[in-house]
């Protein structure tokens, strides 16, 4: 990973522990960008071209097919994955994922 990348995330699962949270939800276009590197551009306010989720040992970065292969390359140290429905219907198996160990 990154240094720069590496030390930003260390320091949002340190803010979680402070925080008592398990997972944390990214969607807003610089945020996500800024914690994993990927680049994707929100094409309209009702619009995302991804999520990430950061918890204690996991970082995933889910997007949907048209931003896959560069979701990939730019924040390689996410495990990415492609909803195919929507956010919302794939958002509770994303979330079940991360709870389990």
């Amino acid at each position: 990973m990154n240094q720069y990348l590496d030390n930003r995330i260390q320091n949002v699962r340190n803010k979680m522990i402070d925080m008592d949270i398990d997972t944390l939800m990214v969607s807003i276009q610089e945020n996500r960008h800024y914690l994993s590197g990927f680049i994707g551009e929100d094409g309209q306010f009702d619009e995302s071209a991804g999520v990430l989720f950061i918890t204690a040992n996991k970082l995933k970065l889910a997007t949907d097919g048209r931003y896959n292969l560069q979701a990939e390359r730019e924040a390689p140290d996410y495990d990415v994955i492609t909803y195919k429905k929507g956010l919302m219907f794939d958002l509770a198996g994303i979330l079940s994922e991360l709870k389990s160990v």
